[in-house]
């Protein structure tokens, strides 16, 4: 066979070959089809899954700096109120210690 001949016998094999994989190329157009409408319906349900997540995480902030803040305030009116007054009256009527 010369040349010519042989490409022509080996392009009607490829497109034999092409058209009897022709069904799974439409398969496999469906399934990405598919996993591409999947995937965008979980990225809308994530979305509203970060809305919430988001939502109580502002919340617990939130409630976390008042209760941070009620703290602080605990602590400065103890403070003001009796343990500075009892450590001056400790550290003024005790003896300071030499080193040397």
């Amino acid at each position: 066979m010369s040349g010519r001949r042989l490409r022509h016998v080996n392009a009607e094999k490829k497109l034999e070959e092409w058209k009897a994989e022709e069904e799974e190329r439409r398969f496999e157009k469906i399934a990405e089809e598919f996993l591409k409408k999947q995937s965008n319906s979980l990225k809308k349900k994530n979305g509203k899954d970060v809305d919430n997540y988001l939502e109580k995480y502002r919340e617990e902030t939130a409630k976390s700096m008042e209760e941070v803040d009620e703290a602080v305030k605990a602590s400065i009116d103890l403070c003001k109120g009796g343990k500075r007054r009892v450590l001056h009256e400790l550290e003024a009527g005790s003896k300071k210690l030499k080193l040397w």
